[in-house]
């Protein structure tokens, strides 16, 4: 929902694809963190757990430096390019990407710890 509109000109978060990604990425990765929350006793010692979690970490930060990029680039511009840096005008619609930039950085931390430990269970792999 991340937009702003200034002077009849609308920027929103569907204008960068890396954002629409971005969003995308975090929905699929909430999803897979709240079923193995749900599910996690049947889960524990599953040997393909810590290989799904890794592909989650990974696409997590993909995400999120992708998104952090297009959004160092709307924050400083970029000369060379003739880029503008956009935040100087649309202000709130910056402030929230940061946020959700924040945010996308503090999962990564979560899930990079849940990876840490499905790779060290406490009870052993079923066979």
């Amino acid at each position: 929902t991340n937009r702003q509109e200034r002077w009849g000109v609308e920027v929103n978060f569907t204008m960068f694809d890396v954002w629409v990604a971005f969003v995308a990425t975090n929905f699929f990765c909430t999803a897979y963190s709240l079923l193995t929350a749900i599910f996690v006793k049947k889960l524990l010692g599953k040997r393909w757990l810590h290989t799904v979690d890794q592909l989650v970490v990974n696409l997590q930060t993909a995400a999120t430096a992708g998104a952090g990029a297009i959004g160092s680039v709307a924050m400083w511009g970029n000369k060379t390019s003739g880029w503008y840096a956009v935040c100087r005008l649309y202000r709130r619609y910056c402030d929230v990407g940061a946020v959700a930039l924040a945010l996308s950085f503090a999962a990564f931390l979560s899930l990079g710890s849940a990876c840490a430990l499905s790779r060290y269970p406490r009870t052993p792999a079923r066979h």
